[in-house]
């Protein structure tokens, strides 16, 4: 009896420890948490781990201030990592994140609303080794297996950032990045991070600049790769942007006052006009829809407004468009510049936005154009050599080609006041119109002496004949050839009327012309064209060649029947002609069959 007393005692003493133990447990558990509930705690829990990392990884981290709650909320300020060589890898004044409750008891978890207030972000090298590799290093797992179960899938709802900058600064390959941000608002409705797939709702952007600079980097050159024999008619390599095959999606996409940049190394300065290796917009205004980046290639729904270094503005540009690193296409396009506007369809291609430097020689351009009208003074931003020309041009058909090699087909062009053309044109050469070979196919051509004079000023300096008495010229046929030396086939009607030619013309300034080919005129004022007021009309069908057309330089073989000339008030009729006039002389055979005169 004695020791079943004894025992029940034991027993109740062991309850009694075991009780106090339990509610001291409880109690320290209850004063854990509390203390980690107070800034105090987790601010002094934050300077443990801090100055642990800080150890491990031979550098400095810290974090100022430290709020959060362990279910839901953390609240960061001053957040400073730098690298080994003490330099900043990453800073933020404040990182404010509102996660799905008891997220870590989840297997998906939402990251409802992060904030990230006046944060910079690093990437740097000078070799072959990025600045936070060490980072990488130290939390990438060392041969442990990935669980079936893949841990906790997080995605972002909205995401808000202010005064943030991204900097990657790569001196090993020669390759710097900027990106800065104003504000960013960000609306994704559970962006997943898994997996190369993004699709974000909204997205506004406010003050971003965006900042590329290609340069000479410190990684030596290969010297021992082997060389492949290149097809000469396939294109160099070309830049490419989406490495990673990310498939991403922005339904709505809004840009204020943006910058961008792309600056490449020269041993020259920076050129007036538009310079492909060095190009700066600003005001740069967008509202995009629809946009998707997939592959290299980038399409979207855009208006957007920009100015650009060179002067040259984009007043608005309305498109659906498509962008890859080796062109722009613009279908349904509606673009308004300094004093220009282009609709329809206009592509512009090329190797990379560095051919930007020589647009005139390597951007081909495509063009389907409807009510489009384009000043000389926009395209002089790209050519200066246009900058003299001063003129609109309307069109309508289709052009392709660079601007110095371009040819169009079914075209409608009004340029000046009154000239018209209609038909097919091919001009090589351009910008210098002197040097510029034209292949022109004229269902219909209209200019006036006015007209001709400011689109090409070197007929100005042809002086051996009344150019600016021929007052209108209505053309249909071919012309081939240069401005000064050229041939032509086909009808001319003027107001001093009307020759059929195939004609080889030669306009050498301040020389005599030199022709030769067929020519027939119909009551053609010949001597208000030479200013010879003995000559009057001449009706002719014949051969001709030879140089010159006044009495003092005329030296030209003839071959033909003249139906009538008028010479000092007199009309001579049926007159067969063969031989060579020189100056006032003619040496040959002549036959006239005048009702007053035979010879």
């Amino acid at each position: 009896m004695t020791i079943f007393t004894t025992k029940r005692l034991t027993l109740k003493r062991f309850l009694k420890i075991l009780k106090w133990a339990g509610l001291t447990i409880l109690f320290l558990i209850i004063a854990l948490w509390i203390f980690v509930q107070t800034p105090f705690g987790q601010n002094w829990i934050a300077g443990i781990v801090t100055k642990r990392l800080s150890k491990n990884l031979h550098t400095k981290v810290t974090i100022k201030h430290v709020d959060f709650s362990l279910f839901n909320r953390m609240h960061l300020e001053g957040v400073m990592i730098e690298d080994q060589k003490h330099d900043t890898l990453m800073y933020a004044g404040e990182i404010r994140v509102n996660i799905t409750d008891w997220f870590f008891f989840k297997k998906n978890a939402v990251l409802k609303n992060v904030a990230i207030d006046n944060a910079v972000i690093k990437f740097q090298r000078t070799d072959s080794v990025w600045s936070q590799q060490f980072l990488f290093d130290y939390f990438a797992p060392s041969g442990a297996k990935k669980s079936s179960g893949g841990g906790i899938q997080f995605s972002l709802n909205k995401l808000i950032m202010n005064n943030v900058t991204f900097k990657k600064t790569d001196g090993w390959v020669g390759k710097d990045m900027v990106i800065y941000a104003g504000s960013l608002k960000l609306d994704a409705d559970g962006l997943k991070f898994s997996g190369p797939q993004y699709k974000i709702k909204d997205l506004l952007v406010d003050q971003p600049v965006v900042v590329l600079k290609n340069y000479t980097g410190k990684r030596p050159r290969d010297t021992t790769a082997v060389t492949v024999a290149v097809d000469p008619d396939l294109p160099p390599s070309m830049e490419v942007w989406n490495t990673g095959n990310m498939l991403l999606q922005v339904d709505n996409l809004k840009i204020n006052n943006g910058t961008f940049i792309n600056d490449k190394e020269t041993k020259r300065g920076t050129f007036s006009y538009f310079d492909g290796q060095h190009i700066l917009f600003t005001a740069v205004n967008a509202d995009i829809k629809n946009a998707r980046l997939g592959g290299d290639s980038v399409i979207a729904s855009l208006r957007l407004s920009a100015k650009e270094r060179s002067g040259v503005e984009v007043k608005h540009l309305i498109s659906d468009v498509k962008m890859t690193p080796q062109g722009m296409y613009f279908n349904k396009l509606d673009l308004l510049t300094n004093r220009s506007q282009i609709r329809d369809y206009f592509s512009m291609s090329y190797n990379g936005l560095w051919d930007m430097g020589d647009f005139v020689h390597k951007v081909k351009i495509t063009g389907n154009m409807n009510g489009t009208s384009v000043n000389s003074d926009d395209i002089a931003f790209f050519a200066p050599a246009l900058a003299s020309w001063k003129k609109t041009i309307s069109l309508k058909g289709r052009m392709k080609g660079t601007v110095a090699d371009w040819t169009g087909r079914d075209l409608d062009i009004a340029a000046g006041n009154n000239t018209l053309l209609n038909g097919d044109i091919t001009m090589t050469g351009l910008p210098d119109i002197r040097q510029t070979f034209i292949d022109f196919k004229a269902n219909n051509f209209s200019t006036t002496y006015e007209d001709a004079v400011t689109i090409v000023p070197a007929i100005r300096n042809v002086n051996k004949v009344e150019l600016q008495k021929i007052r209108y010229v209505n053309f249909k046929g071919s012309f081939t050839g240069f401005v000064q030396d050229f041939v032509t086939f086909g009808t001319i009607s003027t107001n001093l009327g009307t020759l059929t030619t195939d004609l080889n013309m030669k306009l050498p300034a301040k020389q005599d012309p030199v022709y030769s080919g067929n020519i027939a005129t119909d009551n053609f004022m010949l001597g208000e064209f030479l200013g010879d007021k003995d000559l009057g009309a001449i009706s002719m069908t014949g051969t001709v060649k030879g140089k010159g057309f006044t009495d003092k330089s005329l030296n030209t073989m003839l071959d033909g029947t003249i139906r009538f000339a008028d010479y000092k008030n007199y009309r001579y009729n049926n007159i067969t002609v063969k031989g060579k006039l020189d100056k006032k002389l003619f040496e040959g055979f002549t036959a006239i069959r005048d009702d007053n005169l035979h010879v």
